[in-house]
């Protein structure tokens, strides 16, 4: 059986969407992923000469290991079962003739929509009328993987699986920084308000002779100027960003740090679920500063992990198996 899954809103090598669920597939299916080639990715910074450039070539280099399609004017037709990683993807399916057999929830959008305060009023209100539009073909959907349990309370229990971002290897190379390995503190992923950038550079640069490197992607126009106002008064930082940068250099940058920052605030759509960064940060032994007190399952997940350490559950390789066999289940 051939399975196509679907990335047209984000990059063909999404941590989730590629390395998680189609590799995984791989392992018994015939699977292919449609994408977004990787964006060009800018760097600044007074830390720029420590960047190792073989090993930047390595982590930024597309793996070949699935067929992957990335111009979108040579994708062969679609055959076999579509999963699907964006819900305005569904829509799209349905009216060319495709139902998707399975829609992979990796964000609560509905709640994105409501609480997320990089979106302002005007947009807001596009954003919520065109998800009620959408509602209309999510349910048609035969069923749900769910990248978090909170997410259950919003799809048929009869239809829907539970698959954690867990963490999964995807690189073993040498430090990107050799010269500062284990010296920089790191502040990876979305480089928005709600996920602590202002916090993590306030205690950045409070610490100006600890390295600070900072790897993401910046949407708005206001948060990158006002970010390298700040970065003007710390003397050793470096910035990577883009719209999408490649998991293996973010990992590697993880591998690496001293420590991660991870200061999210306590929104209701980041309150109730485990960051990837928490199962990243245990499994690879890498300190976390992140608010205590604000969102007991924060607090219960590193409550374990001090008293119990690394548990099966905080590996993807644990869930693997239980994908197949529903996946089976659902072919």
């Amino acid at each position: 059986m051939e399975i196509t899954i679907w990335l047209r809103h984000a990059v063909a090598f999404h941590p989730r969407g590629y390395y998680r669920l189609a590799r995984t597939l791989a392992r018994r299916f015939s699977v292919s992923v449609w994408g977004r080639p990787f964006p060009p990715a800018c760097v600044e910074g007074p830390l720029q000469p420590y960047i190792d450039k073989v090993v930047w070539s390595q982590l930024s280099t597309p793996p070949q290991d699935i067929s992957t399609y990335t111009d979108w004017r040579g994708i062969p037709p679609v055959t076999g079962v579509l999963i699907a990683m964006h819900p305005l993807d569904i829509p799209w399916a349905f009216l060319r003739g495709r139902s998707p057999l399975l829609w992979d929830v990796w964000e609560d959008y509905e709640a994105n929509f409501r609480f997320e305060p990089a979106y302002s009023f005007p947009g807001r209100v596009v954003r919520r009328g065109i998800w009620t539009f959408l509602r209309l073909w999510l349910s048609r959907v035969r069923s749900y993987s769910l990248a978090e349990y909170p997410y259950t309370l919003r799809f048929p229990a009869r239809r829907s699986r539970v698959f954690p971002n867990a963490f999964i290897e995807v690189e073993s190379a040498p430090p990107l920084l050799p010269h500062l390995a284990g010296q920089y503190a790191l502040y990876s992923g979305n480089i928005t308000w709600s996920w602590g950038i202002a916090e993590a550079v306030s205690h950045a640069l409070q610490h100006p002779n600890m390295p600070l490197v900072i790897a993401g992607s910046i949407k708005d126009k206001k948060i990158a100027s006002w970010l390298r106002t700040q970065l003007a008064h710390h003397s050793r930082w470096l910035l990577i960003h883009a719209s999408f940068l490649p998991y293996p250099l973010i990992q590697n940058l993880q591998r690496y740090a001293r420590f991660l920052y991870a200061f999210y605030q306590p929104l209701p759509h980041l309150r109730e679920k485990i960051p990837g960064k928490f199962y990243e940060a245990a499994v690879l032994g890498v300190p976390v500063l992140y608010t205590e007190g604000v969102s007991i399952v924060w607090d219960s997940f590193w409550q374990l992990y001090r008293r119990e350490g690394v548990q099966p559950w905080h590996k993807w390789s644990y869930y693997e198996n239980e994908l197949l066999k529903w996946m089976g289940e659902l072919l």
